[in-house]
């Protein structure tokens, strides 16, 4: 009988909606932290391919006019990284106004394969600062013999654009926006990064990787210049500064 009336009530509590309270135990919370801290690199940061910059893959350039060059010494955390050097090649005496043109930068891969792409600057950025920099070069000195100058010869740089590693989250920054025509002692823009770009590794390439022997670095001989058999040479500086530079840069 007892039995009967029991289920009964249940069953009528679940018909009327009415449930039982339960006891719930208390939650226990607890906050943690989590962390990571970064300091600059001040380790060299090697050149990368200019046709697909990959951090993972470096690769070793070719100087085509000491290829013995040691590498660069460059330490971080900002550091210029790897700059071409211009061959013109070999050219026959003229009298007449002549334009010559750089030949491509070599340099060998991780599997030793050797290729060519653009002359290139690349420049890294691992201050975490986040200030910007400027990279210009300068032109040392006419193109000369060691006795003689190559009068009116001039260096002209076209086509300069930026490649970044693929995937960075940093704001590229900005190249020359017109042709770099070096003049002796005469710092010029190359590529700006203003505050809050530039971060990580950079390269100004002087034409496409898709044109790797096209005419983006040119040298011009005017036919009244006296030429001797021999060679002529000068040096470019490049300069990388933390902005701002105190030097005017045309």
């Amino acid at each position: 009988m007892s039995k009967t009336v029991t289920l009964f009530a249940a069953s009528a509590m679940a018909t009327l909606g009415l449930t039982a309270s339960v006891y719930a135990a208390p939650v226990s919370t607890l906050d943690s932290t989590a962390q990571v801290t970064f300091i600059p690199n001040d380790q060299p940061s090697g050149p990368l391919d200019p046709n697909n910059p990959d951090p993972t893959n470096p690769v070793k350039p070719v100087d085509p006019n000491n290829p013995n060059k040691p590498d660069n010494p460059n330490a971080g955390p900002l550091s210029l990284d790897f700059a071409s050097s211009f061959n013109f090649g070999q050219n026959k005496i003229t009298t007449t106004d002549e334009t010559y043109y750089a030949d491509a930068q070599k340099f060998t891969d991780g599997q030793g394969k050797t290729t060519t792409g653009p002359n290139y600057v690349q420049v890294t950025d691992n201050t975490g600062d986040d200030k910007g920099w400027v990279l210009s070069v300068t032109q040392q000195g006419d193109l000369t013999d060691n006795k003689n100058s190559l009068d009116g010869a001039v260096i002209t740089l076209h086509d300069a654009n930026v490649k970044g590693i693929a995937g960075t989250g940093a704001t590229a920054p900005i190249v020359a926006a017109n042709d770099i025509v070096l003049e002796k002692g005469q710092k010029k823009l190359v590529m700006t990064a203003a505050a809050n770009s530039g971060q990580g590794t950079w390269l100004t390439r002087f034409g496409s990787d898709k044109l790797a022997d096209d005419k983006a670095v040119s040298l011009f001989v005017p036919g009244k210049a006296v030429k001797h058999a021999a060679t002529y040479s000068t040096t470019l500086n490049w300069s990388l500064e933390q902005v701002p530079t105190n030097t005017p840069i045309k």
